[in-house]
């Protein structure tokens, strides 16, 4: 007899976007697909018959008194702690409810094991049995300070390197991109320690760094352009190239002169600054640096796979939100390459190619609209091979769109129950809110303990100095 204990996350507060309740939908369809097809019935305790009644409307079954359970197969939802008792009588396994959770136990021969664990948040993985969850790990000997402080130095000179490179020759389309990748790639280490921060401090920064990098998209999207149109176009063709290599040289004039102001360099150099004080004030110096940065990986990968799951087709607003966490996770994983586990590496290299294709839909999709937005002032040969490049483009959205919503091979659901022996008996993976921060204790001597962040600020002021020259 198979039984799972169950115990139901709260039915979530409506959103603007409506994120929040398709997630808590797409984690009970995936809990649901994963069961037999019989004996889906929750049996429920009047405590938490209300979460019950919910988690049931999205898997597509009912609620009964806990009294009346039967069957080979059952779900039964109760109090935690009965449950914690319960499994613990019958398995001889601690195992914690205090988050919300489920746990599929199997009885032969008067003893029960324990099949597989798994916290709410993580249901979806039930859809991806290559996809193994793996348990946090405990490492006392790096905080998070220690690991994130040379990633921020390494990341801000690359910031200042490249600036300093696409002053030096604007003209080369790899200087702004590279600036922008570098931009982005410090965005990535702000999204890690967002829990952290404070809320208000951490959305301004954010959108310091952002406006910076949208400074640049003009450029690059110009040259993508050109490049695109250099590699299809039919002997001859030339309008089209030549109009948009004026408007480049347009857009190059105006964004070297904004890049080139000591304004804009002062503003990168005090947006380094002002990170570094934010992570200040949190106790960045008592977590554990790699246990955080797992939870933040396991997130946004799950983020992936809940969004990806059953997409209907193309998802825009979707799909844009699991291209952002991929890039997250792929700068996160170069950041940290030296503490990735064999997994997380293999990860990043699905997250790279998760981000490649969803990049190729917005950049069709973007170039459509940039020469549309052109249109209005080309000739009528350039128009002419305008409107052949947007068809181009348009055929290539749709082969594109068209690749997304496959599954993957390796990804096929198994027709049984998963049965994944659990490395650890504790629901150890968050579903929102992560990491649990201890108590900050101020060091009784501040040099002995913040001497290294002292040194990052010097860096900083030396990067305005520089900048300013």
């Amino acid at each position: 007899m198979k039984t799972l204990w169950l115990y139901p996350p709260a039915f979530p507060k409506e959103d603007p976007e409506g994120w929040q309740r398709r997630r808590f939908a797409k984690r009970a369809r995936a809990l649901a697909e994963a069961l037999p097809a019989e004996g889906k019935v929750i049996f429920a305790d009047p405590s938490v018959r209300s979460r019950a009644e919910r988690l049931a409307a999205s898997m597509g079954t009912i609620v009964r008194p806990i009294q009346e359970q039967n069957g080979s197969f059952r779900i039964l939802s109760d109090i935690p702690q009965r449950m914690e008792e319960d499994l613990y009588e019958k398995t001889g396994e601690t195992i914690s409810f205090a988050r919300p959770g489920a746990v599929l136990t199997e009885t032969t021969d008067a003893q029960t094991r324990v099949l597989w664990q798994l916290a709410a948040a993580d249901w979806i993985f039930l859809q991806y049995p290559a996809e193994p969850v793996a348990p946090f790990r405990e490492d006392d000997t790096h905080s998070l300070k220690d690991l994130m402080e040379p990633a921020i130095q390494k990341t801000a000179l690359r910031m200042r390197d490249n600036l300093t490179r696409f002053i030096a020759a604007p003209e080369e389309p790899e200087g702004v991109h590279q600036l922008r990748v570098s931009i982005r790639s410090f965005r990535a280490l702000l999204s890690l320690v967002k829990p952290l921060a404070e809320a208000g401090e951490y959305a301004r920064l954010q959108d310091h760094f952002r406006q910076l990098a949208r400074k640049c998209a003009r450029l690059r999207e110009l040259d993508v352009l050109i490049e695109e149109w250099m590699e299809t176009k039919e002997t001859g063709d030339e309008a089209l190239v030549v109009a948009l290599q004026k408007e480049r040289t347009e857009e190059m004039e105006q964004l070297l002169a904004y890049m080139d102001d000591p304004l804009t360099k002062q503003a990168f150099a005090s947006g380094v600054n002002r990170f570094l004080r934010m992570l200040s004030d949190t106790p960045w110096e008592q977590l554990d640096g790699v246990r955080f940065i797992d939870k933040r990986l396991h997130a946004w990968y799950r983020f992936s796979l809940e969004g990806l799951w059953k997409m209907d087709g193309f998802d825009w607003p979707v799909a844009h939100k699991i291209r952002l966490k991929s890039k997250k996770y792929r700068y996160i994983a170069e950041h940290f390459r030296a503490y990735m586990t064999p997994l997380q590496l293999e990860r990043h290299k699905t997250a790279k190619k998760r981000q490649t294709v969803l990049g190729l839909i917005c950049d069709s999709l973007r170039n459509q609209e940039a020469v549309e937005e052109l249109l209005p002032d080309f000739s009528s040969d350039t128009k002419e091979e305008a409107e052949r490049f947007i068809e181009r483009e348009k055929a290539r959205e749709e082969t594109l769109r068209a690749q997304v919503g496959e599954k993957e091979e390796n990804n096929k659901k198994e027709e049984t129950v998963m049965k994944t022996e659990p490395e650890e008996k504790e629901f150890t993976q968050e579903p929102e809110k992560e990491p649990e921060i201890p108590p900050q204790n101020p060091p009784k001597n501040i040099f002995a303990t913040r001497w290294p962040m002292l040194i990052l600020i010097v860096v900083g002021f030396l990067l305005v100095w520089y900048m300013s020259r």
